[in-house]
């Protein structure tokens, strides 16, 4: 199933095709196709709030093959860790980032998109530092 070898978390995709036809005039023709490896990939969005990042990644990840992408949603992790009970303004954000770092240290391959503001360089450089990506897209909004 074509499918399923164009799905996944490390999936194979088409880098070049051509087709001969080494006999004019007849059904015989030739196909060569080179299939590579998508690249371990790490997506920053970057930008200031209500810029459009979210919606963007949301539906990048609803058009990528299933289970090629996975996503941290900054705002959410942090929402779930700040309505636990007891927790402060800044244990949620401690929890937030250290679930960060654990989605960035996860095995997985294929493509990790952090949804948040990542204005900060040097947080960049971290989260390429843990996620020791083949590929690194930054996208401006």
């Amino acid at each position: 199933d074509m499918l399923s070898f164009l799905a996944g978390p490390r999936p194979w995709r088409l880098s070049r095709f051509r087709s001969f036809d080494f006999f004019p005039g007849t059904d015989f023709t030739a196909s060569v196709a080179l299939l590579t490896r998508a690249p371990r990939a790490l997506l920053l969005p970057v930008g200031p709030c209500g810029t459009g990042k979210t919606s963007f990644t949301t539906q990048l990840a609803a058009r990528l093959p299933p289970g090629s992408c996975r996503r941290f949603h900054r705002d959410h992790v942090f929402g779930e860790e700040r309505s636990r009970d007891g927790s402060t303004l800044a244990r949620a954000k401690e929890r937030t980032h250290a679930r960060l770092l654990e989605a960035l240290e996860a095995e997985g391959e294929g493509v990790l998109v952090v949804d948040s503001t990542n204005g900060s360089a040097e947080a960049r450089s971290v989260y390429v530092e843990k996620f020791r990506p083949e590929l690194v897209v930054a996208v401006n909004f």
